[in-house]
């Protein structure tokens, strides 16, 4: 039996859930469609997010971050580095712990990524209405939902 409550299906918290998984899909759809970008598996997003925003970051950290099992972060970085996407910081003695950054090639496909999303939520975003609150709203959501599983042990490692 499950700890958490059952909601109700109108709950504005559950809606926002849905939404937000909703236009997550959307955006991914977006990005296959782009010739120019370079397509990555949901894990090798996930990873490549971690690599860019924190460079130098070794396949653990990454792991610890996301709640992901380490080896699936393995193979997406695998998978990063034979697309040309990331790239091991040279220096560190042992290999599997070696820091990552992201590669020019990343930050052009990045770029066109960005453009994708902006013109998306353009499209999509309510006439006169701004989007800051609601991405200041999302993003400290985010921190606190992966910090609460991670000190809360809820690690339900992918």
């Amino acid at each position: 039996m499950s700890s958490f409550p059952t909601p109700e299906h109108d709950d504005a918290r559950v809606r926002l859930a849905r939404a937000i998984l909703a236009i997550s899909r959307e955006l991914e759809l977006r990005h296959d469609a782009d010739p120019d970008i370079v397509t990555l598996t949901p894990t090798e997003r996930i990873v490549m997010r971690v690599i860019d925003q924190h460079p130098g970051v070794t396949p653990s950290e990454i792991a610890d971050r996301v709640g992901m099992r380490r080896p699936n972060v393995s193979a997406a970085v695998r998978g990063l580095r034979e697309k040309g996407l990331a790239e091991r910081r040279p220096g560190a003695a042992d290999r599997r712990e070696t820091p990552l950054v992201a590669t020019d090639r990343a930050h052009a496909n990045l770029v066109q990524l960005e453009g994708v999303w902006r013109a998306a939520i353009d499209h999509a975003w309510p006439a006169g209405a701004e989007p800051g609150g609601a991405a200041d709203a999302l993003e400290r959501a985010a921190e606190a939902l992966a910090e609460a599983r991670i000190v809360h042990g809820r690690d339900a490692r992918a």
